[in-house]
C-alpha cells in the first residue's frame, strides 16, 4: 500500500476488568538518503541509489514515472546505455511487510550522443569550484587523476590546475595541490597533517609538456607509507620517505575551502592556461595496474571508490558520481569539444584511428587502445578476407601502419585484446 499508514489494533489486558482495545501507530519505513538527479549522455550509465530502514526486512520497487520496473527491486537502481526515451522521473517504494513509503522523485536528464568536451581555462579569473566535503580529502588514502592541456603564461606565476586549500603557507589550511610551471614540470603536493619537527609537504615533480595532452596521477596511502605519481599511466615517482621520515602513519590534512580547478584562491598570479579533463577522485590509493588500465577510458560514475568525477562533458562541472558534488563555472571557464583526433579519453578497450592519410599511394594511420592490451590493423578489398596490416604488443598504446595501396578500395579495421 503506497505511501499509507497502517493502524494495528492490539488487545491488552487490563488487571481483571477484561479486555480494552487500543489503537497504536506502526512507523513506515523511513528514507535516509533520497535517489538523487542524474545527468547523463546517451549511451552512459546512470545509477539511483536509495537508503533506508525500517522494522523489519525491506523490499523495494522502483518505478519510472508511475509504470514498475520489472525486477528493479533492489536498493540500486542501474541503468546501461541509457536513451532519450529512458528520461523521466524514477521513484521507488520501500516496504517493510506491512507499511510502505515512497521516496522522492529523481529526474534523469538524457543529452547525447555523448560529445567530448574539456574545461577552457585562459588565465585570467577562470575557475570551476566544488564545495569541501570529507570524501574528496580522504585522511588515510587518496588518489587524484585528471587529463591536462597546459599552456604557457607570460603573466602568472604557474597555474594551479587543481587546489584544495587556502595556499597560505605549508602548515594552514591546505589539502593537495597541482601547480603547472612553464618549465613543463607538474608540481605535486600533498599536505600531511602536521607533526612538530616533521615536514608538512609530500612534494615531487612530473614531467608534463606544454601544447599536448597528458594525464597525471598522484597517490597516497598511509598505512603502506607510498606517494607516487604517474603520467600516461606509467609510473614516474613513488616515495615512502619525506625528507628522512617515513610517510607511513601521516595523515592527508584536512581543510575546508573548496576543490578549485584553474588557481589558488587568493592569489592572483597563479591563474592556470589550458584545458583540463576527466577530474577523478578516488578515497584509496590506486595500483599502478589499475590507473594504467582506464586512465583513457570514460567512467560510469559508479567504480568502487570514486568519489568526484567531473568529465565536463555535460557543457558544466556536474560531478557524475552518485554523490553529485556539483561545481560552479567562474570567470569566463567554459566547456570545448574535443577534436576526435585529439581525444585524451578514446573509450575503453575501443581502438580509435587517428591521424589517416592516404598520398602517393600509401596509406598511412595510426591507432589508439589501451596501455594494457595489444593492438591489431586489418585490411581488405571485399570485406571478405582479412589480411593483418600490424600490430602492437602492450607497450606505448599507439602504433602507426602504412601499406601500400593499388587503384580501388581498400578497407581497415583495428581491434585490441
Amino acid at each position: 500500500m503506497k505511501g499509507s499508514t497502517i493502524f494495528r489494533r492490539s488487545l491488552i489486558p487490563l488487571l481483571a476488568s477484561g479486555l480494552i482495545a487500543t489503537t497504536t501507530l506502526a512507523a513506515p519505513p523511513q528514507i535516509i538518503q533520497q535517489p538523487q538527479r542524474r545527468d547523463v549522455n546517451v549511451g552512459m550509465t546512470a545509477v539511483f541509489r536509495v537508503d533506508a530502514s525500517g522494522a523489519g526486512p525491506l523490499a523495494y520497487q522502483w518505478h519510472k514515472n508511475s509504470e514498475d520496473i520489472v525486477d528493479a527491486t533492489d536498493p540500486t537502481l542501474e541503468l546501461e546505455n541509457v536513451q532519450l526515451s529512458d528520461a523521466a522521473n524514477y521513484i521507488v517504494t520501500v516496504y517493510d511487510g506491512a507499511e510502505s513509503t515512497i521516496s522522492s522523485a529523481a529526474t534523469l536528464n538524457v543529452t547525447g550522443p555523448l560529445m567530448n568536451r574539456a574545461l577552457s581555462l585562459d588565465g585570467s579569473g577562470d575557475s570551476a569550484q566544488v564545495a569541501s566535503n570529507a570524501r574528496i580529502q580522504n585522511a588515510d588514502a587518496l588518489t587524484i587523476e585528471f587529463w591536462v592541456f597546459p599552456l604557457p603564461s607570460v603573466v602568472n606565476q604557474f597555474g594551479s590546475f587543481i587546489n584544495k586549500g587556502d595556499g597560505l603557507s605549508a602548515t594552514s589550511s591546505r589539502t593537495y595541490e597541482f601547480r603547472w610551471q612553464n618549465d613543463g614540470t607538474m608540481s605535486v603536493n600533498l599536505f600531511l597533517v602536521h607533526i612538530d619537527g616533521q615536514p608538512d609537504a609530500a612534494g615531487f615533480g612530473l614531467d608534463v609538456p606544454e601544447h599536448q595532452w597528458s594525464h597525471v596521477a598522484a597517490t597516497f596511502d598511509s598505512a603502506t607509507g607510498v606517494v607516487a605519481g604517474y603520467v600516461n599511466g606509467q609510473e614516474e615517482f613513488t616515495t615512502t620517505m619525506l625528507n628522512g621520515f617515513p610517510v607511513q602513519g601521516r595523515t592527508i590534512r584536512q581543510s575546508s575551502p573548496p576543490l578549485v580547478v584553474g588557481v589558488t584562491p587568493g592569489f592572483s598570479n597563479t591563474q592556470a592556461t589550458g584545458r583540463i579533463d576527466e577530474v577523478r577522485i578516488w578515497d584509496r590509493a590506486r595500483s599502478a595496474l589499475e590507473i594504467a588500465a582506464d586512465y583513457s577510458c570514460k567512467l560510469t560514475g559508479a567504480e568502487t571508490g570514486l568519489v568526484g568525477y567531473w568529465p565536463f562533458d555535460d557543457g558544466g562541472a556536474d560531478d557524475f558520481t552518485v554523490f553529485e558534488q556539483h561545481g560552479t563555472l567562474a570567470g569566463d571557464a567554459h566547456t570545448d569539444l574535443i577534436s576526435e583526433g585529439d581525444l585524451p579519453v578514446s573509450g575503453c578497450g575501443q581502438p580509435t584511428f587517428v591521424y589517416t592519410s592516404a598520398d602517393l599511394g600509401q596509406f598511412k594511420t595510426s591507432i589508439k587502445h589501451r596501455l594494457d592490451a595489444s593492438g591489431y590493423v586489418e585490411s581488405t578489398t571485399d570485406w571478405q578476407t582479412w589480411r593483418p596490416a600490424g600490430s602492437l604488443p602492450n607497450a606505448t598504446g599507439r602504433q602507426t601502419v602504412t601499406e601500400d595501396v593499388e587503384p580501388g578500395s581498400k578497407f581497415f579495421r583495428a581491434s585490441s585484446r
